[in-house]
């Protein structure tokens, strides 16, 4: 009994050695949770030495991970953050400049299209520019005189023709539209075709977008406003001779507008006779 103890013991010893080598040799602890003295012959003093050796806890160890392993999944967390914070910042500068942006883009558009303008969008340093007098090398002050860029300004006139309700005439203009020369006049043709059997007549009104135009138009010769008789089936073309004021370069409403819309609208002139009378 005495030598089968001396023989375990030995046998114990080697395997205590066996666990220094591989632990210095991987760096980690040898935490296998299945008893590496299973292997052993039955003894009670080996037995005994085994369960002892398991309930001390030492099982239980987790392997802890190398160092350049935590670093580099620091280094992951960290990037996740920097990444994150970065895009919200970047995300926050884009809607300030679109802020910023918004107000010369809204000025540009209604100044190609001359549709939406308001005379809030002007720009101020224009009106100041326009209103402070000049002074002269004696120090009086002399009115300014005009910009180069104003004397002569071209806008494309765009036309259009509707015949009102209860009114069976094909009305048209002949032209999409004309470049005019703000000051000098311009001459448009309208066409009406009667498609009844009957004698018609009519009367005009127009329009003229934008409205701020309306004091600067002037008419030399329109059919507005005046009683038009179509026969049967009668094709008449109508002239419009008009110019614009010259003081409408000096309007800062109209200072970006480049297009404009004349439009005239035909209404059966009997038919709200009888709408009249019948009051």
């Amino acid at each position: 009994m005495y030598c089968r103890s001396i023989r375990d013991v030995k046998l114990l010893y080697r395997l205590s050695d066996a666990h220094r080598s591989i632990r210095l040799i991987t760096g980690f602890k040898y935490t296998s949770k299945v008893s590496h003295y299973s292997t052993l012959p039955h003894s009670p003093f080996l037995m005994t030495i085994a369960r002892s050796h398991s309930q001390s806890g030492n099982t239980s160890q987790i392997p802890k991970k190398p160092k350049f392993v935590r670093k580099v999944e620091e280094k992951d967390d960290y990037r996740e953050v920097y990444d994150f914070f970065y895009g919200f910042l970047s995300a926050a500068c884009l809607v300030l400049g679109l802020t910023f942006c918004f107000v010369p883009l809204y000025k540009l558009y209604c100044s190609s299209t001359g549709l939406g303008f308001d005379s809030k969008f002007v720009s101020r340093e224009d009106d100041l520019d326009d209103a402070t007098p000049s002074i002269d090398s004696r120090g009086e002050e002399v009115a300014r005189k005009p910009k180069k860029n104003q004397k002569k300004r071209i806008v494309k006139v765009h036309f259009q023709g509707q015949a009102g309700s209860g009114m069976p005439i094909a009305f048209i203009p002949l032209q999409q539209s004309i470049d005019v020369l703000i000051g000098e006049p311009c001459l448009a043709f309208y066409a009406a075709y009667n498609k009844t059997d009957q004698v018609l007549h009519g009367i005009s009104s127009y329009n003229i977008n934008p409205h701020e135009s309306m004091s600067y138009l002037n008419k030399i010769q329109c059919f507005c406003f005046e009683e038009q008789r179509f026969k049967p089936h009668e094709l008449v073309e109508m002239p419009v001779f008009f110019y614009f004021q010259k003081e409408m370069l000096d309007d800062p409403l109209l200072a970006n507008v480049q297009e404009m819309i004349l439009s005239y609208t035909f209404f059966n002139l009997q038919r709200n006779s009888e709408i009249v009378r019948s009051f």
